[in-house]
């Protein structure tokens, strides 16, 4: 780096030059920039939408964030969280919120119901901590979109509930058995036929 200055030496104008090495701090400045876009590109491209919080207001967001609920920016910069936030879940957020500020323990990873713009439920798992901010505490959190496993889940779950309705309703005797032939469960049908409990038929 080179600043030059007007000067006069034994009744001459001369210029004077000085001249800094700032090798350091160049590479300390690259090394800084390349650091800040790995972190952007980290954030930017992840598959986890990453939110900050400040004062219950949203601060930051990836792009991700957006894709998750099909907001534009501008619906979410400054609004507050709790405007995403399915009804049944919002008092359990603000509560897990005032208690992280506090400094009280709090889950580490814990499921949380957001809405999109559209009225639909995305079902996510958050991962959330604290840090500072411009000197003021901030809560970030990872969330990952859980909806086609929580959709399999209940797809599942209602399976398995016609499932056992047509086990206990059926009117023939239904046996499940392992291919040794050992009896696992009996429907009550079955237990009026052979006219004993299911714990003894099995």
């Amino acid at each position: 780096e080179i600043s030059t200055n007007g000067a006069m030496f034994g009744g001459q104008k001369l210029v004077l030059c000085v001249c800094r090495d700032i090798t350091e701090q160049r590479k300390a400045a690259e090394a800084l920039r390349e650091s800040e876009e790995k972190y952007h590109s980290l954030i930017e491209h992840g598959n986890d939408g990453i939110i900050f919080i400040q004062d219950g207001k949203v601060l930051y967001f990836n792009s991700k964030m957006l894709e998750m609920g099909g907001y534009a920016a501008e619906e979410i910069a400054g609004k507050p969280f709790l405007d995403f936030v399915a009804p049944e879940h919002k008092e359990k957020v603000a509560g897990i919120y005032r208690k992280r500020v506090a400094g009280e323990k709090t889950p580490g990873k814990y499921e949380l119901t957001l809405l999109a713009k559209d009225g639909s439920k995305v079902y996510t798992e958050v991962s959330a901590s604290l840090f500072t901010y411009k000197g003021k505490l901030s809560d970030m959190a990872i969330i990952r979109d859980i909806t086609e496993r929580k959709q399999a889940e209940e797809a599942l779950r209602e399976s398995e509930e016609k499932y056992q309705s047509v086990f206990d309703n059926s009117k023939d005797a239904i046996l499940l058995t392992i291919p040794e032939g050992t009896i696992l469960a009996a429907n009550p049908a079955a237990t009026r036929m052979f006219g004993r409990s299911e714990e003894e038929i099995c």
